[in-house]
Formats: C-alpha cells, sequence, structure tokens
C-alpha cells in the first residue's frame, strides 16, 4: 500500500482489475509521484479502466514488452525498474 495525496492505493487489488480486464501480467509501482501500472498484453476497454481508476491522483499507464517472473516462486520481481 502506498498513498498518493490522501487516496490509498492498493497495487495489487489494481493489477488483478488489469489482468481482469485483459492483460496477460500488470505490475502496479509508485514512481516519483505518480502511480504507474506497466502492463503486458492488451487492456480491451483503457477508457473504462481509466475512469474507473480516476480517483487516484496522477494515475498512468504504461504498456510494455516484457514484465520479469521469478522462476522460483513464479511471482512478478515488484522490484524491476522500466524505462
Amino acid at each position: 500500500m502506498f498513498k498518493q495525496n490522501t487516496v490509498r492505493v492498493y497495487p495489487e487489488q489494481i493489477e488483478k482489475a488489469a489482468v481482469a480486464a485483459g492483460a496477460e501480467l500488470a505490475l502496479c509501482q509508485q514512481v516519483g509521484n505518480h502511480c504507474i501500472l506497466y502492463y503486458t498484453g492488451d487492456i480491451e476497454d483503457i477508457k473504462t479502466f481509466n475512469d474507473n481508476h480516476k480517483y487516484i491522483p496522477r494515475f498512468r499507464l504504461r504498456a510494455v514488452n516484457n514484465i520479469e517472473i521469478d522462476d522460483n516462486l513464479k511471482k512478478i520481481i515488484r522490484t524491476q525498474k522500466f524505462v
């Protein structure tokens, strides 16, 4: 959990919503003062997804080619950086 102004952001919930909307993998991180959701694949209706999460200040979506997964635990590596 991290805070954006007075809003509490739970990254796991946003990632779960992104996968339910059609993304293959999703990773939500706080980068500087922005909440950025990195995802692979396609979110079917990006406008609706943005509207559902517009309560989060400075919320951004970024499509990436690859999100790394730990081979042993089969979980997303949360500390990875994107350029």
